[in-house]
């Protein structure tokens, strides 16, 4: 069984070039590694208003 929630690989492409050609960008919360634990528990709360990202550098 084959199947994708999000539509075939060329759909996909699609949106992505889509995105690209007019700016879309995500919106994100960047908390470093070292917080980690407390990026976790604001997800996980729904206190995170935006994706969670960590930094490495």
């Amino acid at each position: 069984m084959i199947g994708s929630v999000t539509g075939t690989a060329i759909q996909n492409e699609d949106n992505l070039n889509f995105t690209v050609a007019q700016g879309v960008r995500s919106m994100n919360e960047v908390m470093p590694w070292t917080e980690a634990p407390k990026a976790y528990e604001r997800m996980q709360s729904g206190q995170a208003r935006f994706r969670v990202v960590l930094t490495v550098a």
